[in-house]
């Protein structure tokens, strides 16, 4: 009977809803239950109740994006769109990504960065780790893989004008806000994810200048070295990326952690470290921050080797 109200698309009938809720009773961990309710509400317009069930479906399984689009539009029909939207990226941020405890973190995963030859020693023995702003992920590069046109959107435009204030007329001020974040990126492979990691990594993506030797930057001991980095910078933030249906993050248009990104990029299988404490003497530029001593628990590795590498980690 369920399935031909599903069928139907009767989703406001008064037995979808008995029937998905003593489903629940049972099986409190069902995304597509939760689902189903929100649609029921829906329906109904009855839109906070909507948003708690699909809110909960997408904290049981973020990859559907039926569920998104019954969100998005929810909140956008319960608060209008402004209030909707905002409300919307505030979830992805403060509901859906939730931050781990090191402890927490898989012991086995290894983390890795491809760099350019010349900097490997930088970051090994020298202990200095790059950080860009994430500014620069909005600025289109048509000749290489670097362009990411959903990364997070901390850059922003303010305008200011007629403000009167005692000592102060001001007729007209723009504002450029941006750099609210400094991101360190590597790829993180452990037993949950090694079989997609074969599948569908490209270590060329990364290589994007055939002129240029590169170097692969092996961490063994990846717990150890959060441990290390957060002791020198109690700010930091970690941890990997998560990659959402695509038009999720276009749907969010607002300002969304580091943390998140576009499906499209999820063979890069991103870890990051990220951190708004820090400031570049120069709107975009690098900064480089000490990691700590690295040398007893990274090694460097060629390009070629890498597979093999990883293969031999975990057989």
């Amino acid at each position: 009977m369920l399935k031909e109200i599903i069928e139907k698309q009767e989703f406001s009938s008064p037995l979808l809803f008995e029937v998905c809720s003593k489903q629940l009773e049972s099986t409190p961990d069902c995304y597509y239950t939760h689902y189903l309710l929100g649609r029921h509400f829906q329906e109904l317009e009855k839109w906070r109740d909507a948003i708690k069930y699909f809110k909960q479906s997408l904290l049981l399984d973020h990859a559907k994006l039926g569920v998104w689009q019954g969100l998005h539009n929810s909140l956008i029909s319960s608060g209008g769109a402004t209030k909707g939207i905002e409300e919307f990226a505030t979830f992805i941020n403060r509901e859906l990504h939730s931050k781990l405890d090191i402890e927490e973190l898989d012991g086995d995963m290894l983390l890795f960065r491809v760099v350019e030859t010349k900097y490997a020693e930088g970051f090994t023995v020298e202990e200095q780790g790059r950080f860009s702003p994430t500014k620069n992920y909005r600025k289109p590069k048509e000749d290489g893989p670097w362009y990411d046109l959903h990364e997070n959107r901390p850059h922003q435009a303010v305008k200011v004008e007629n403000v009167k204030l005692a000592g102060l007329d001001l007729k007209l001020m723009e504002l450029s806000i941006g750099g609210l974040y400094n991101i360190l990126c590597f790829t993180l492979v452990s037993k949950a994810n090694i079989e997609s990691f074969r599948r569908l990594y490209n270590i060329n993506k990364f290589q994007e200048d055939s002129s240029k030797e590169y170097s692969v930057i092996v961490i063994n001991d990846s717990k150890e070295f959060l441990r290390r980095v957060v002791g020198l910078h109690p700010c930091m933030e970690y941890g990997d990326v998560w990659y959402l249906p695509t038009g999720v993050v276009e749907r969010s248009n607002g300002i969304l952690f580091p943390f998140i990104k576009d499906e499209e990029y999820a063979e890069e299988f991103e870890f990051r470290l990220a951190t708004q404490h820090i400031k570049s003497p120069k709107l975009g530029e690098a900064v480089f921050l000490n990691m700590g001593r690295l040398d007893d628990i990274a090694e460097v590795v060629k390009p070629s080797e890498l597979l093999e590498y990883v293969g031999n980690r975990f057989k």
